[in-house]
């Protein structure tokens, strides 16, 4: 079962890869929730995710904002973001988060989640496990030479059952707000393959392709009206720098906009075809603020064009120049971060 560190605070020089392994290990390999710099079980809490081949130190700017406020606890989740299922990584934080909330003196506190990249994924599986732990089904394939279906590996109920919640937890929670920093929503890879169905070995980017179980059932679970997604995108154009592999709705060609605008006028087959595409506009209409885009739409009426769209658009999901990475140091994420969660900047 997951293990929740409240005597160990990390430090500064403690955010890297190699402590991150280190402590990984001493747990066994399962997930981590790390307090930063000191734990004060009254504070209000921050949790930041980091994303694939990262470690903590790639957000300790956040935390080092954050955690220098008064009445605020940053942690960090740890986790192996390689070699281990996004799922079993959403499962592990759901966990984690439960064991949080039995230690609070707070009821139904408000929780506040920071993620970058892969991270986003890993909580939105969280989210998903906190409103309903069965969100994934087992996976079944046919081995050659059997006649009787088996579970893919890692998706059978007998292995998941160790770290998965056993009842939901979102009553227990007053509000919950998620971040989601750069999230490669859409997925990689449009394949007709099923990789994880193939591969032996436990890895986090079978889960990260187009057409993954993962990505099927992500947005399926419909979160309660308390727990909020937000988003916030890199520019990479804007910042001087090339395109990269996360495709974010405010970067896409003039052809991906005309086939969004009529999907969110009504087109039910806009759409089709274009997979990593509807990934994306699937998890965005999750997003707490979406309504704006939607209502916006509405008012502006029939003919909207792409370069309006990517206006309207940007009154919903921020766009900050910036790569994948530098994002995280852009002067303005913290004053987005503190409107998304709902908190007063400090004074001065």
């Amino acid at each position: 079962m997951p293990i929740l560190l409240l005597d160990e605070p990390l430090r500064a020089d403690q955010l890297g890869e190699e402590h991150e392994q280190r402590l990984l290990g001493l747990s066994g390999g399962s997930g981590l929730l790390c307090p930063y710099m000191r734990h004060d079980p009254a504070a209000r809490p921050l949790i930041l995710v980091h994303g694939f081949r990262s470690a903590g130190d790639c957000l300790s700017g956040l935390g080092d904002i954050y955690q220098a406020r008064p009445g605020w606890q940053v942690w960090y989740y740890l986790y192996d973001d390689q070699t281990l299922y996004v799922d079993r990584a959403g499962d592990e934080l759901a966990a984690l988060v439960g064991q949080l909330l039995d230690r609070t003196p707070h009821a139904r506190p408000h929780l506040r989640i920071v993620a970058h990249s892969m991270g986003g994924i890993v909580s939105r599986c969280a989210l998903n496990s906190l409103v309903r732990p069965d969100w994934l089904p087992p996976v079944y394939r046919l081995l050659p030479g059997e006649d009787t279906p088996v579970p893919v590996r890692g998706m059978d109920p007998e292995s998941v059952r160790p770290y998965r919640l056993t009842a939901p937890l979102a009553d227990r929670v007053g509000a919950l707000d998620l971040v989601a920093i750069d999230t490669p929503w859409h997925g990689f890879l449009e394949t007709d393959k099923r990789v994880r169905e193939m591969v032996s070995d436990q890895a986090s980017y079978v889960d990260l392709l187009s057409n993954s179980a993962v990505m099927d059932a992500l947005t399926v679970p419909v979160l309660p009206g308390h727990f909020r997604i937000h988003h916030v995108e890199a520019d990479n154009v804007a910042a001087g720098a090339a395109p990269d592999k996360v495709m974010g709705l405010g970067e896409l060609d003039d052809v991906s906009v005309e086939a969004l605008i009529q999907h969110l006028s009504g087109d039910a087959d806009a759409l089709a075809g274009h997979r990593r595409l509807h990934n994306l506009v699937d998890a965005v209409e999750d997003a707490h603020s979406f309504r704006v885009i939607q209502e916006l739409l509405r008012l502006e009426g029939a003919g909207v064009r792409p370069a309006r769209f990517r206006e309207l658009w940007a009154a919903a999901v921020p766009r900050l120049a910036g790569t994948h990475e530098s994002i995280l140091r852009h002067p303005e994420l913290p004053a987005i971060l503190d409107r998304f969660l709902g908190v007063d900047p400090p004074a001065g």
